[in-house]
Formats: C-alpha cells, structure tokens, sequence
C-alpha cells in the first residue's frame, strides 16, 4: 500500500472522538464553543423561530417540565 493509501486508510478508520467527556462535560476537541454568546441577530432569529414552532412556549414547559 503506497503512503497516500496507508493515510486515507487511517482516515477512514479512526475512531470518531468522543463529544463529551465521562462526566458529561463538552470534551477538549468540541467542534464549536458550547459557552459562546450569540450575536444579536442570531439570537433574535432563534427567538422567532421557536415563537412560530411553539406559539404557546410548549417547548418552554417541555424543557422545564412545567405543566400546562
């Protein structure tokens, strides 16, 4: 197997790293930052979304276990 083959052979068959660690916490090598804060836009764009998804907040009381 040439070089090139060996390393996309490798590629393909590495293990796929863990997202969080045995605690439960964002691992080291967490694609994206799990403590960011969004921009403005983005969070007013969010806000919107789940206003149209869930006009009577049940996503609210779904995460919160709060009743109806």
């Amino acid at each position: 197997m040439s070089g090139i083959a060996a390393r996309a052979a490798r590629l393909f068959h590495r293990r796929p790293a863990a997202l969080v660690d045995p605690l439960g916490f964002p691992s080291r090598r967490h694609p994206e930052s799990l403590a960011r804060e969004l921009a403005e836009r983005d969070e007013t764009w969010l806000a919107a979304l789940a206003d149209l998804l869930w006009p009577d907040d049940e996503y609210t009381r779904i995460i919160t276990g709060g009743g109806s």
